[in-house]
């Protein structure tokens, strides 16, 4: 259950390879993501999780900075319709333990 005011986490996890975009791209815009990050898509290079510490996974993405992890809850895959309900969640693809 997501937390009040927080998006849900993704319907399915990216594969590294995959490319996803911002959930909410004049949200991204607003709060400066497209200046600092990049419009998108973005290449998934790696997941983080952080579930040990109750926290969604992090994607580590291919930005205009370099890799960069980034929280799922701001992203979508890239071929992801709007809206969709499928209401899925699949872990697919390798996720790496937290560093430090």
């Amino acid at each position: 259950m997501a937390a009040a005011g927080l998006p849900r986490p993704m319907r399915v996890l990216p594969c590294p390879g995959q490319k996803v975009r911002w959930r909410n791209p004049q949200q991204a815009r607003v709060w400066g993501w497209h200046d600092v990050f990049g419009t998108g898509p973005f290449r998934v290079e790696g997941l983080v999780d952080h579930s040990n510490q109750s926290m969604p996974t992090g994607l580590l993405l291919h930005t205009a900075l370099g890799e960069r992890e980034i929280s799922e809850l701001w992203l979508a895959l890239e071929d992801e319709a709007e809206g969709d309900t499928s209401g899925r969640r699949h872990p697919v693809g390798t996720i790496a333990e937290p560093q430090g």
